[in-house]
């Protein structure tokens, strides 16, 4: 029988089943989602005074000695109750949130201008794929440095989320080795819809350098239109944007923003706690009568939750 077990760190203290009483532990994180975050709810006492706001937060869980880490990240506010301590966490999502920048990038991808922003926001780069190269890029102080990392995540047609090692991931999605959910072995409830989309073609427009000779002039001196277009037939959703300089840019964009479109089945599924599965990993769905629902998904969000009521349980959202 499987035995739910936990191992927290908040800074220099340790809690584990034998020597700590948990009350609770949730973790949230999700690619729609900026930041990661977490609660975890601990009987008050006397060592609890030296967690502090910024500590260092580690939370593992698991089966019996098999744990694994399923978030990283620091205190963001700590809850005094009567009883109990409520810590509050965030990943490094959050320094992202918090930063602004001006900057004009020449020539670089979207992938290396993501590597430059996280480095000045302090945040480590994981897995980056280069995508769209941009003859130039402005980036300034009316949005946050996430708010521009999403735009171009939106413009490539990739995934932008903090990792569980506390790193930047900025690439498209990639089938891996699914996780199994079955239906009357590890899946507890699961619920799904299914949609038509509104839009089955994309028609992106920009404008194009003055010498007509490719993305790489910096400069406009007219308005002729570049237009990129993905889909073939019904309606069209029409997008304007500056940043296409040619016609290779424009549908690119357009090809991305259709395949986002192209994603109507989604759902969340509530599971046996699972510590394997990550962000933009793959599950399979088995077992179920409504056989529309059956099939292969991208993981989009995680919650794990560990209390005495549930026991440890994992809720997936998923799409494809």
């Amino acid at each position: 029988m499987l035995k739910p077990s936990y191992r927290v760190q908040v800074g220099s203290e340790v809690f584990e089943p034998l020597s700590a009483r948990m009350v609770s532990v949730r973790v949230i994180r999700s690619v729609e989602v900026p930041a990661g975050s977490c609660e975890i709810l601990i009987d008050m006492n006397s060592r609890n005074s030296r967690m502090e706001e910024g500590d260092e937060v580690l939370i593992q869980l698991g089966y019996g000695e098999d744990l694994k880490n399923v978030f990283s990240g620091f205190v963001d506010d700590l809850e005094n109750e009567i009883t109990k301590v409520r810590v509050l966490g965030l990943d490094s999502a959050s320094k992202l949130l918090n930063m602004r920048v001006n900057q004009v990038y020449e020539g670089q991808t979207a992938g290396k201008i993501v590597s430059d922003l996280a480095g000045k926001s302090g945040v480590a780069v994981g897995d980056t794929a280069d995508g769209i190269r941009f003859p130039q890029y402005t980036v300034d102080d009316s949005k946050n440095v996430y708010e521009h990392m999403k735009d171009l995540a939106d413009k490539c047609g990739f995934n932008l989320y903090i990792n569980i090692e506390n790193k930047i991931v900025f690439k498209g999605y990639e089938e891996k080795e699914p996780h199994i959910l079955e239906y009357g072995k590890n899946i507890i409830h699961i619920e799904a819809n299914k949609h038509e989309p509104k839009f089955t073609q994309v028609s992106v427009r920009g404008e194009s350098p003055a010498s007509f000779r490719g993305a790489d002039k910096a400069h406009w001196l007219t308005k002729r239109l570049v237009e990129g277009m993905a889909g073939s037939s019904g309606n069209k959703l029409l997008i304007g944007e500056p940043t296409a300089r040619d016609r290779d840019m424009a549908d690119k964009m357009a090809e991305a923003r259709l395949n986002e479109l192209m994603r109507t089945q989604f759902g969340t599924a509530k599971i046996v706690g699972d510590a394997d599965i990550e962000l933009c990993d793959t599950i399979e769905i088995r077992g179920l009568r409504q056989t529309y629902m059956n099939g292969e998904y991208q993981v989009q969000s995680l919650e794990h939750i560990l209390n005495k009521k549930e026991g440890f349980i994992t809720i997936v959202g998923f799409r494809r």
